[in-house]
């Protein structure tokens, strides 16, 4: 028996006649196909393949089945015939990547053009179904300072442009794999890249005074100013001590995090210091570390502490002054010497000043004296009103 095959079965042929020339038709055994059975206007029959399960090219490229022909004779004769099918590809597979999601540590200080990550994605297509082209379809944040560029043919991502810790701390890179099959199909992934901080911000201190100059009786404890201390880094980086030089009658509290008082930790004297320049040092925590300073200049205020240095009684000075005497008979006939002692005043300073104080002073009447006796309206000396 012969078939006749042209990319669809035709049927067998015998050159018996009668039952010996009828014809029967089996398959080999498979999961795919079935086989049915046709009658023709002229009773001749032919098989048809029936596929009774979605190919999947991948998973079988290929089969093989064995068709074979029985007469109707005794004994049986039978024919038989090997069929090749090859399933032909469709892009029903989309790109793949070994994993969904990659993660990438750099340090914040890597140069242009540094290597990110080498991706790889496969497509169980064939020819252009599983040719595949690497784009990036977003990042996050978005960064006007640093973006990141991929190798369309190879899925190498490299740095474009600067990474800065203080501005992104992570960027998330949203990646396409697309085929060229058509429709195209496309695989996706997202890498996360997280940028590691260096110690590359020095602290910064900024100063508030709040009463300058600064009394020189001002208690211990008082405030002189409000210092605020920051830095951009992180982690130890961004951890700031803050300490005071020289060695003076003040000290650093800490209030909250990164904010200290300048305050007074022991009295004050104008007579020997009345300024100091005050340093405040702060420092961070990085290896290395780095450092900022701030100036603080604070005056000290005079305040009077005594009135005079000495009343000179060995130095006493008699003043006579010759008057109608209004004093004793209140007549004003007759005309007295009186005798006024004066203290004299030495020149009158505080031991740091500069300038002159300016005093007002008086006597008492007890010191002005006429024959032992108090005046009762003591007159007006040198433009001084003595009285009590």
């Amino acid at each position: 028996m012969d078939f006749i095959f042209t990319g669809m079965l035709e049927g067998a042929s015998d050159a018996d006649i009668g039952v010996n020339s009828l014809l029967a038709y089996s398959l080999s055994l498979n999961e795919y196909f079935t086989l049915k059975i046709t009658t023709k206007n002229d009773k001749s029959v032919l098989p048809e393949l029936v596929l009774r399960k979605s190919l999947d090219r991948e998973e079988t490229p290929e089969l093989n089945l064995l068709l074979t022909a029985l007469d109707g004779g005794k004994p049986e004769l039978t024919g038989s015939v090997q069929i090749q099918i090859t399933i032909l590809d469709v892009n029903d597979n989309a790109p793949e990547f070994d994993k969904p999601g990659y993660k990438v540590a750099l340090f914040e200080n890597v140069p242009n053009d540094t290597r990110v990550i080498q991706l790889k994605a496969s497509d169980l297509d064939e020819g252009l179904n599983r040719e595949i082209s690497y784009g990036i379809r977003m990042i996050l944040p978005v960064s006007e300072k640093c973006m990141f560029s991929i190798n369309p043919e190879t899925g190498e991502i490299r740095v474009y442009g600067k990474l800065d810790f203080e501005e992104n701390s992570e960027y998330e890179i949203q990646v396409n794999a697309i085929d060229k099959g058509i429709p195209s199909m496309a695989g996706h992934c997202t890498v996360l890249v997280e940028v590691l901080d260096l110690n590359d911000n020095a602290p910064e201190v900024m100063v508030t005074s709040l009463s300058l100059p600064v009394r020189e009786d001002a208690q211990v404890g008082t405030v002189i100013a409000l210092i605020s201390v920051s830095d951009l880094d992180s982690g130890a980086n961004g951890q700031v001590t803050c300490s005071l030089t020289p060695h003076v009658p003040f000290k650093l509290v800490s209030t909250f995090k990164n904010y200290y008082s300048l305050v007074l930790d022991s009295a004050l004297d104008c007579e020997k210091a009345a300024n100091y320049e005050l340093v405040v040092t702060a420092r961070d925590g990085g290896s290395p570390s780095l450092s900022a300073t701030a100036s603080v200049s604070v005056e000290v205020a005079d305040v009077l502490e005594c009135f005079c240095s000495v009343w000179e009684r060995s130095n006493e000075k008699r003043h006579e002054v010759q008057e109608k005497n209004p004093y004793i008979n209140g007549k004003g006939e007759d005309s007295h010497f009186y005798t006024y002692t004066f203290m004299r005043m030495v020149s009158l300073f505080t031991e740091n000043a500069t300038r002159r104080k300016h005093i007002r002073f008086f006597l008492p009447a007890e010191n002005l004296a006429d024959s032992g006796k108090p005046l009762a309206n003591p007159p007006a000396i040198k433009g001084h009103k003595i009285g009590h």
